[in-house]
This record gives structure tokens, C-alpha cells and sequence, in this order.
């Protein structure tokens, strides 16, 4: 009796480390797109306004009110300035949102701002 009580024991013990360790699954950061600074999921005029008013903000002294992320978000023609807003973003964006209204997609988001930056490759100073 004791030698099958033993032959039990080890056999739940050899089945316990064979198993795996179970972790719990880290769920991915949410991912807004380029131009989505309210994080709505939808590049709209709103968020053009809140580039275009973080912009006079910082121009007058006052605390731009987004957070570094946001701001990343909101350089979309790719010329940004860690921490800066600018108000060529914010005409990029209410552009795009006039454009999608008219049947832009999602997908065709880059290239539109691609495109805008393109035209303004002359310019000095953005911002």
C-alpha cells in the first residue's frame, strides 16, 4: 500500500512539472492614427481645432494642454520639433477632414499629408 501511495505521489508530482506556466496576456496599447488627437478614431475638423488652438497657446505663453502623444499626432506633415504644435499641422488636418468628407479613406491618410508637406517644401519656418 505504501509503495502505490508513493507510486501515486511521484506520478502527480512528474504531471505538476510538466505543466506550463500560464501568463496573463498583456493587451497592446491602443493605436490612434496620425492626426487623431482626441482619440476618437476619426480625423475631424475637431481635432484640427485642438492643434490649431494647443498652437495659439503656446504662441501667447499659455500651456499647450496636450499631452506628448497627442502632440506627436499632431505632426503630421513630418516636420515637427519634440514638444512644438504647429499650425500648418492644424490646416493639414482640417484639410484632410474637408477631403475625407468627400470620400477620402483612412488608408489614403499618409498620402494626403505627404502630398501637403510636398507643397509646402519651400517654406522657411512652419509653425
Amino acid at each position: 500500500m505504501k509503495k502505490m501511495i508513493a507510486v501515486l505521489s511521484a506520478a502527480a508530482l512528474c504531471c505538476g512539472a510538466l505543466t506550463a506556466p500560464v501568463f496573463a496576456e498583456e493587451k497592446p496599447a491602443k493605436e490612434y492614427m496620425l492626426g487623431d488627437i482626441d482619440e476618437d478614431g476619426d480625423v475631424t475638423v475637431t481635432d484640427a481645432q485642438l492643434v490649431a488652438q494647443a498652437y495659439v497657446n503656446a504662441v501667447v505663453g499659455k500651456p499647450i494642454e496636450l499631452t506628448d502623444e497627442q502632440i506627436a499626432r499632431s505632426h503630421v506633415l513630418g516636420l515637427e520639433k519634440e514638444g512644438h504644435v504647429y499650425l500648418t499641422d492644424a490646416q493639414a488636418i482640417l484639410m484632410y477632414s474637408v477631403e475625407r468628407l468627400a470620400g477620402y479613406t483612412d488608408e489614403e491618410l499618409k498620402d494626403f499629408f505627404a502630398d501637403f508637406a510636398y507643397g509646402l517644401r519651400d517654406v522657411k519656418y512652419l509653425g
